[in-house]
């Protein structure tokens, strides 16, 4: 394994991915995980980027075991923002299929690791992800709620645009949300 052929690979897998080419990106990840192995400390990066790509495809079986391996080898090797980031993604795959009740599972496990270590920016976002699921399943003051967390910490942390967005959610479900 070459330094060159590493960093081919990996601008193969970034230019792939940003032109759309998700299954060509797919390809190249799986040359890094082989050159790797299981025991490279690049590895639990590479099995959460793979997991992305595989839910960008529709894979969602496939991506779950990505990020449920990742999540393990992070924190094997003591990185809790990897294995929050590993869980939420979980949940994101089980949003996307519109199984929210399991998707706030994984959000908040996920939420309680980055809080645990102060990492803000995670909470942030899990707190987003909360609101979304729980604006899904019609609990639109509990989502508003969570919107409000998210915004705060975004704010702090100098996120403009995440904070934004958020803000745009709230007034959207302030002005058209309904508890169910």
């Amino acid at each position: 394994m070459t330094q060159t052929n590493v960093q081919s690979l990996y601008e193969k897998v970034q230019q792939d991915s940003k032109a759309g080419r998700f299954e060509a990106a797919l390809d190249s990840l799986n040359e890094l995980l082989a050159l790797f192995g299981k025991e490279s400390p690049n590895t639990p990066a590479l099995l959460l980027n793979r997991g992305v790509l595989l839910a960008t495809c529709e894979k969602f079986s496939e991506a779950q075991e990505n990020f449920k391996t990742a999540s393990e080898l992070f924190e094997k090797r003591g990185n809790p923002e990897g294995m929050a980031t590993a869980i939420g993604n979980t949940g994101s795959i089980h949003r996307d299929i519109g199984e929210f009740e399991k998707a706030i599972f994984y959000y908040e496990r996920a939420l309680k690791i980055f809080m645990d270590h102060e990492l803000f920016l995670g909470m942030a976002t899990q707190h987003a992800n909360v609101g979304y699921a729980c604006s899904q399943l019609g609990l639109a003051n509990l989502a508003i709620e969570r919107f409000e967390k998210a915004a705060e910490l975004y704010d702090r942390l100098g996120a403009v645009e995440q904070g934004e967005t958020t803000r745009k959610n709230i007034e959207l479900l302030k002005n058209t949300g309904e508890e169910r």
